[in-house]
C-alpha cells in the first residue's frame, strides 16, 4: 500500500498540505481522541467565524475549510459545506474564490474515492486559477490531478501534470510542495516499477521534510521508502520503515495515514507468510508461522476498520484482497469468497470502465477549453 500526498490547502484558515508496530492500544485511543477533539475545536471555531463574518467572500473560504474539516470525520457533511461554498462563490462571480473552493470539494470527492467527480472539480478549479493568474494555486490542481490519474493507473498522464506542478514549486521557492511533488513522482515510478528512481525522489523529498521539521512528509516519505524495500522483498527494512512512519502518524492522530500503513504492514506480514524461501526469515523477524500469520491479520483488520470509518475504497480494496489471500492460507474458504466479493466490488467501483470514459471526456474538455 502507498501513501500520496493531496495537495489540500492553497492558503486561507487551515492550511494543510496533505498528501492518507507494536504500539499500547490505550496509546492509539488518546491519540484518535487527541485527533477528534482538534477536528471538533476547528469545525467550531470555524462555525463561530461563519455567525460574525459580514463579508461574503470571507464565508466562501470559511465554508469551503468547512467541507475539508468535516471530510476527516464525515465526508457526506463535507460535501454539503462545500457545495454552499460553490453556490455562494458562482453568486460572486469570484475566480480566485472558486478556485479555492473546487479544489477543496476535489479533495472531499478524493477521499470518497469518486474519481470523475474529484477530477471535474480539480479541472474547474485550475481553468479559475488561470484566470485569476494564481500560480500557487495551478501548481496545487495540476499535482491534485496527477494524484487521480495516478489512483487510476495512468501513470503518464500523472507523471505529466506532476512534472508540470514541480517546475512551478521550484520557480515559487516552495519547498512544501516541491516535496509534495516529489513524493508523488517517487510513487508513479514505483507504480512503473522503476524502483531506483522512486527511492531517489522518496529520498529528496524526505530531506526537505526533515529540514522543514514536516511530520506529515518525514512519515508519508518514510512509508513510501518501506514500499520499495517491501517491492524487494527485503521484510526486515520494509517493517522497519513502516513503523516509523506509523508511530510519527499515531502521535500526530493521522487516521487516514495510520490505516494506510497498518495495511501495510499486513501485507508485509502475508507476504513473509506465503514466501517459501530463506528471506522471510531474518534475525530480527519472527520466525513461527502461527506469530507471523496473527500479524498479518490483526494489522488488515485494524486497517479495515480504519479505512471503513474514513470511506476510503481505493486503500480498502487491496486490504480485501489481502484478507482474502490470508483465508486462502486458513483455508477458510467462507471467508476468503466473502473478502474476494468485497475486493471485486470495491476494484470494480474505482477501476470501471465508466470511470474511464468520464475521465478521459474531462481530459477533452480541459483541452478545448484551453484552444
Amino acid at each position: 500500500m502507498i501513501l500520496i500526498p493531496i495537495k489540500r490547502k492553497i492558503s486561507h484558515h487551515l492550511y494543510l498540505p496533505l498528501l492518507f508496530i507494536s504500539i499500547m492500544l490505550s496509546f492509539v485511543s488518546n491519540s484518535a481522541f487527541a485527533q477528534d477533539t482538534e477536528i471538533r475545536n476547528t469545525i467550531n471555531q470555524l462555525l463561530e467565524e461563519l455567525k460574525t463574518t459580514q463579508s461574503d467572500s470571507e464565508k466562501v473560504y470559511i465554508l469551503s475549510d468547512l467541507s475539508l474539516a468535516y471530510a476527516d470525520i464525515n465526508p457526506s457533511v463535507g460535501l454539503t459545506y462545500g457545495l454552499r461554498a460553490e453556490e455562494l462563490a458562482q453568486t460572486l462571480k469570484w475566480p480566485r474564490g472558486k478556485g479555492y473552493v473546487y479544489n477543496n470539494l476535489g479533495n472531499v470527492y478524493a477521499m470518497l474515492s469518486d474519481y470523475p467527480k474529484a477530477l471535474e472539480n480539480y479541472f474547474k478549479a485550475l481553468k479559475n486559477n488561470e484566470i485569476a493568474q494564481h500560480e500557487k494555486a495551478i501548481a496545487s490542481n495540476l499535482g491534485n490531478i496527477g494524484v487521480i490519474y495516478f489512483r487510476q493507473k495512468l501513470f503518464d498522464k500523472a507523471l505529466t501534470y506532476y512534472q508540470k506542478s514541480l517546475a512551478i514549486e521550484r520557480k515559487l521557492n516552495n519547498p512544501i510542495g516541491v516535496a509534495s511533488d516529489l513524493t508523488n513522482i517517487g510513487v508513479t515510478y514505483r507504480g512503473l516499477g522503476d524502483f531506483k528512481r522512486a527511492l531517489t525522489n522518496f529520498t529528496e523529498a524526505l530531506k526537505i521534510s526533515n529540514e522543514l521539521k514536516d511530520s506529515e512528509g518525514i512519515a508519508l516519505n518514510t512509508v513510501n521508502i518501506g514500499s520499495i524495500y517491501e517491492d524487494q522483498l527485503y521484510y526486515a527494512k520494509a517493517i522497519e520503515f513502516y513503523n516509523k512512519s506509523l508511530v510519527i502518524d499515531i502521535e500526530r492522530g493521522n487516521k487516514a495515514g495510520t490505516g494506510s500503513t497498518y495495511g501495510s504492514l499486513g501485507s508485509v506480514y502475508l507476504k513473509m507468510l506465503l514466501d517459501t524461501t530463506d528471506r522471510a526469515f531474518e534475525d530480527s523477524l519472527p520466525r513461527d508461522k502461527k506469530v507471523i500469520r496473527n500479524l498479518a491479520y490483526d494489522y488488515l483488520k485494524k486497517a479495515e476498520k480504519q479505512l471503513t470509518e474514513l470511506g476510503a475504497k481505493y486503500e480498502m480494496y487491496t486490504v480485501y484482497y489481502s484478507l482474502y489471500q490470508l483465508a486462502q492460507y486458513d483455508q477458510d474458504y467462507k471467508s476468503a469468497m466473502y473478502n474476494y466479493e468485497r475486493y471485486h466490488s470495491l476494484k470494480d467501483s474505482v477501476f470501471s470502465q465508466e470511470n474511464e470514459a468520464r475521465l478521459a471526456g474531462l481530459e477533452i474538455r480541459r483541452e478545448v477549453d484551453l484552444k
